[in-house]
């Protein structure tokens, strides 16, 4: 595939094949209005691409394919697949969260899982995934916690993460690591324009890496201010130095746009724009206003031929990808065999497999396991910052009603609801904790009622059973979790997770997890 060279393009090419929109690719007749807006949006902005979420697996597959008949340029379609596809759009694999596998500790699961997220992301015109992340699990002092990674060891995330890159682009797909997190860019300091800050959780070997593996892409995001970590002048690393010069990284760099402070107010977004293609970076992930992007983009290589360079050097690498796309594009498979391929079994299996394998019991009691059998009544209360507890651990609730003759349902109950419950020797309290990978500190959730439900169903002699389905880092929130039987890890909600929760639950499967995270002692 020939592509022009980039001192050749006009400057409205040039600015167009910077951005890459998001787009929801939801079922819409190609001739109805808002189909010939997409279809316009190409046209006129000469897109770099689009980052796709949501809609059914053919039409994604239909909008990656007619999009691309309709640009001059070939397109980037990418997507966040950190779970499998079917944690983004409306079908496909799910897969538990990345601190499963550093759990399970097996490579090998790994290389499995990638391959399954190419075939699944191939099927549906996907060429680029924004992913693996290459941070370690983390928490800040501020309780701002790190939960999408594989890992707290460098060493794991390193090996785990350089596996997902080799298998994917074995496939013609390429990977952009994530999130290469640093300070936000100040105008006021001489030449920080082109200083990367590392946050405390980013350890850059892992980048670095990545890099040595042939990744194609890495991901930028600045820090927020309330994110923010103080470091070091000797922490300082240039961009340009360190990731081009000594990493010899050739790939492309993109900005996740959104962690901009500005929210692209015009004045203050030019100049952080500008800053960031002197610093390197070559394409805008998800700009909030394409046309007012645009617009700033234009006017500036309009104006200055210095940034024109910047903008020419981030266009020749973006083709550089492309041709490498373009050499290693499989043969088309037909449309329907989105149908033989998403969601196979043989997929759905092995999101079961690393579910059983990463969960983790981290406190047993002397008296557990427990003879299950002989509990009639399940006291099953679950607390969660998420509104729809009942609707995400449905298969978890529905599996306890078989299990026991009345299964009572607490959601973020208050402390005298737990003091009314009656105690006998066949009661079993089994409590779900469900909070997402946030700030911790900005839990809606009162963890003192946590901690005091706990104790009164201690005191009530209730034996408790406790399982934290998704963010671990909420263990050290938690008090008297000497007082349960057990405390489980699934580090997901998914239903694959909830199996894992409920097997281990009645003990029908050997629990081998080993903790991904630094947690000290709880």
């Amino acid at each position: 595939m020939k592509l022009p060279r980039a001192h050749h393009l006009s400057s409205e090419e040039l600015a167009g094949q910077l951005i890459i929109p998001a787009l929801s690719p939801g079922f819409m007749n190609r001739e109805s209005p808002e189909a010939r807006k997409i279809f316009q949006l190409v046209r006129k902005y000469a897109l770099g691409g689009f980052i796709l979420s949501g809609g059914h697996p053919a039409d994604v597959r239909f909008w990656s394919d007619s999009l691309q008949r309709e640009s001059k340029y070939p397109l980037f379609f990418a997507a966040k697949l950190g779970r499998g596809p079917g944690f983004n759009f409306n079908h496909g694999t799910t897969f538990p969260h990345l601190l499963c596998f550093g759990a399970a500790g097996d490579p090998e699961l790994v290389k499995e899982y990638a391959a399954v997220v190419a075939k699944e992301a191939r099927a549906i015109g996907l060429n680029l995934i924004i992913g693996p992340p290459l941070n370690l699990a983390y928490e800040s002092k501020d309780k701002f916690v790190i939960t999408d990674a594989f890992h707290h060891s460098t060493e794991v995330v390193k090996e785990m993460g350089t596996i997902f890159i080799t298998e994917v682009q074995k496939y013609g797909i390429a990977c952009t690591g994530k999130y290469l997190r640093i300070g936000s860019i100040n105008q006021n300091v001489p030449n920080l324009q082109q200083v990367l800050v590392p946050s405390q959780d980013t350890d850059l070997a892992a980048f670095s890496e990545a890099a040595k593996y042939d990744v194609k892409g890495l991901l930028v995001r600045y820090l927020k201010k309330s994110e923010r970590i103080k470091t070091s002048s000797d922490e300082q690393i240039f961009l340009k130095k360190k990731l081009r010069g000594e990493w010899k990284f050739e790939g492309v760099l993109f900005l996740e746009a959104k962690t901009l402070e500005s929210n692209f107010r015009k004045r203050k977004a030019k100049n952080q724009l500008k800053s960031c293609f002197k610093a390197g970076i070559d394409l805008i992930l998800d700009p909030p206003n394409i046309a007012t992007t645009y617009e700033l983009l234009l006017n500036m290589l309009n104006e200055d031929e210095n940034f024109r360079k910047n903008v020419e050097q981030a266009v020749e690498r973006n083709f550089r990808l492309k041709r490498w796309l373009h050499k290693h594009k499989p043969v088309q498979i037909h449309p329907n065999r989105i149908y033989k391929i998403i969601e196979h079994p043989n997929h759905t299996r092995l999101s079961i497999k690393v579910a059983e394998k990463g969960i983790t019991l981290i406190r047993k009691s002397e008296r557990y396991p427990l003879s299950i059998e002989k509990y009639n009544n399940a006291f099953h209360v679950g607390f969660s910052d998420f509104n729809d507890l009942p609707r995400m651990l449905n298969y978890f609730q529905q599996r306890l009603t078989t299990l026991f003759k009345v299964v009572h349902l607490f959601v973020n109950p208050d402390l005298p609801s737990i003091k009314d419950i009656s105690s006998t020797e066949r009661n079993l309290a089994i409590i779900s904790l469900c909070f997402p990978a946030t700030v911790i500190s900005q839990s809606r959730v009162d963890f003192g009622t946590i901690n005091k439900s706990i104790l009164g169903f201690y005191k009530k002699k209730i034996p408790i059973i406790l399982f934290i389905f998704g963010n671990p880092f909420i263990i050290k929130r938690l008090r008297f979790i000497e007082k349960t039987e057990a405390v489980f890890l699934t580090y997901s909600d998914v239903e694959a997770s909830q199996r894992a929760a409920f097997k281990a639950l009645i003990g029908s499967i050997d629990i081998r997890g080993k903790l991904p995270i630094k947690i000290g002692n709880p």
